[in-house]
């Protein structure tokens, strides 16, 4: 039985801690004696799983809070592995994925039309055998046929479909997939003996990802492969209906927001921010502050969830609660600093991904710049077990007051570096393409904005004034200690 002088379990627990030892589900590390062990649900209560001992599992403090609510154990367990499978410098392809999660790529299939041309008798992966009816397409005469395909016979068809994986769009359809009907099968041809995937490989990526066995399938026997790829582009580039929306930011409006977002981009004109504000009072008969706020705090997730690039700050050193225990931010405050000071307030009035569009520039610039902050101040450094100098630096630089004073300065530093003189362009700093050059002064700025005396200095008055979060407090201390944008821009000494 396990027992901890730190934490006592239930009957329950010991019984799933018996189970699955003390190791985290997650990755299977142990969990240490000195460390809580938390326990959360392999399928979440929300999409049906049970309150069961089976559908339970031991996981680590740090992925609980990672995972966050809204993941199942076994999802937020695919993100990781897809994470660590696309991080690495090489790109991914189907074939890629197939290997590595079935163990085989285009396993050769057996097949044979029927002697009156109706139908054909298949031979795949595991000794499955169909027979599917045989169809013609009027226009071409190309034969063709509707059936699930085991993985193990799917290949990607490296002439027609050359691209690589689009990661961020792999685990959107996955988690869309994961809950939802698949609604048009992938496309393939049939050479030879081998089934060849190139309409559709995200969809199919994912589902084997989702531990699907099959995937749905029309395939083209022995079609015109030049013929193919010309349908294949006009198909997606001419003939869409409307815009196919391919940012992080539309695929996840879709995902949070499911219906209402489906039924508001089928309504016809442009779409905006403030387009969806005013369906929302529309048709739910939201307040306009209230669907704003709805707005404002997605575009806070968007931030905050960032894959590309990964939010260093927000994973490693943002408490869940507003109480920051262990780590050095809430959410609360950095929606009183970082937030308040650089995202452009919602609703705007310019049509989704157009050319005045810039929100996925902002929510990358935002994560950038967070980044750096984070190393500057915390990676490293935020160490609440060693308190050495070093930490009791980090810890006067996040002290409520401190931290609303020096992100206003770390604003008008980045307004003067990107020279932002009007009133309205400074509001819109990070709303903007920002070039290379631009970052590494950017980044040097940052560097000397946390070099400055004022974060050290043995002074119990500094520390009195900073936790008081008194605006005026702080920059009385500011001024006294010469510490302001001035300075950050100055000469290095």
């Amino acid at each position: 039985m396990y027992m901890s002088p730190l934490q006592r379990f239930t009957a329950d627990e010991q019984k799933i801690l018996e189970k699955w030892g003390r190791k985290c589900y997650i990755n299977a590390h142990p969990i240490p004696e000195d460390e809580r062990v938390e326990f959360d649900h392999i399928e979440a209560r929300g999409v049906g799983g049970p309150h069961e001992i089976d559908n339970r599992a031991p996981i680590c403090v740090d992925h609980n809070r990672q995972k966050g609510g809204d993941l199942t154990l076994m999802e937020f367990r695919d993100k990781l592995e897809m994470q660590e499978f696309f991080g690495g410098s090489d790109v991914r392809r189907l074939n890629d994925v197939l290997d590595h999660k079935v163990g085989s790529t285009g396993s050769k299939i057996r097949w044979q039309p029927a002697s009156d041309g109706s139908t054909v008798e298949l031979w795949l992966a595991g000794g499955s055998k169909a027979s599917v009816p045989l169809n013609t397409c009027p226009a071409t005469g190309t034969q063709y046929f509707y059936v699930a395909v085991p993985f193990e016979n799917l290949a990607n068809d490296g002439e027609l479909q050359p691209r690589p994986l689009d990661p961020k769009r792999v685990w959107e359809l996955y988690r869309h997939l994961k809950r939802n009907t698949l609604l048009a099968p992938a496309v393939c041809r049939l050479v030879g003996n081998r089934l060849l995937l190139f309409d559709g490989q995200h969809k199919a990526a994912a589902q084997v990802w989702a531990g699907r066995p099959t995937m749905d399938c029309k395939i083209y026997v022995e079609p015109d492969a030049r013929q193919l790829k010309d349908t294949n582009l006009t198909a997606h580039e001419k003939l869409r209906q409307m815009p196919f929306y391919t940012s992080i930011l539309m695929r996840k409006y879709a995902d949070i927001y499911k219906d209402d977002w489906n039924e508001y981009m089928g309504q016809p004109g442009e779409k905006s921010e403030a387009g969806f504000v005013q369906f929302l009072q529309a048709h739910r008969k939201k307040t306009r502050d209230a669907a704003v706020k709805e707005i404002r705090l997605f575009l806070v997730r968007n931030v905050m969830d960032s894959q590309e690039p990964p939010n260093t700050l927000a994973t490693a050193y943002v408490a869940v609660s507003n109480r920051p225990g262990k780590r050095p931010l809430t959410q609360s405050l950095l929606q009183k600093t970082f937030f308040k000071e650089f995202l452009v307030a919602p609703p705007l009035d310019v049509a989704f991904e157009s050319e005045s569009d810039l929100r996925e520039h902002e929510r990358r610039n935002m994560v950038l710049l967070m980044n750096m902050v984070a190393e500057e101040t915390l990676v490293n450094r935020w160490n609440p077990d060693a308190n050495d100098a070093e930490h009791r630096k980090a810890q006067r630089i996040y002290l409520a007051g401190a931290i609303k004073g020096w992100v206003v300065v770390l604003k008008n530093v980045v307004a003067q570096v990107l020279y932002l003189f009007d009133d309205d362009e400074r509001r819109r700093a990070l709303f903007r393409p920002i070039e290379q050059q631009q970052w590494d002064i950017i980044r040097g700025r940052v560097e000397k904005l946390f070099s400055h005396s004022i974060w050290l200095k043995v002074d119990p008055s500094i520390d009195d004034a900073l936790k008081a979060n008194v605006p005026e407090s702080t920059q009385e201390i500011f001024r006294r200690e010469g510490f302001n944008a001035g300075w950050v821009l100055g000469p290095d000494s």
